[in-house]
């Protein structure tokens, strides 16, 4: 058990925190945290990109 709780995804993503929203993805006890995380990182992207940079692993750019 966590003695901070849940992150605060809003606090994070006004942050632009990205490593602190990743970690957030991965925390199992509360769907709805992976879900608010994942939005916002879509939100932070830069206007534009569409796909992950040039030099990312093919895994990544195969799932965009």
């Amino acid at each position: 058990m966590s003695l901070l709780g849940p992150p605060s995804v809003p606090r994070l993503a006004a942050k632009k925190d990205v490593k602190g929203l990743i970690k957030a993805l991965q925390r199992p006890k509360d769907a709805a945290i992976p879900v608010a995380s994942a939005s916002a990182l879509g939100e932070l992207r830069p206007a534009g990109r569409r796909s992950p940079p040039a030099g990312a692993p093919a895994a990544r750019r195969a799932g965009t």
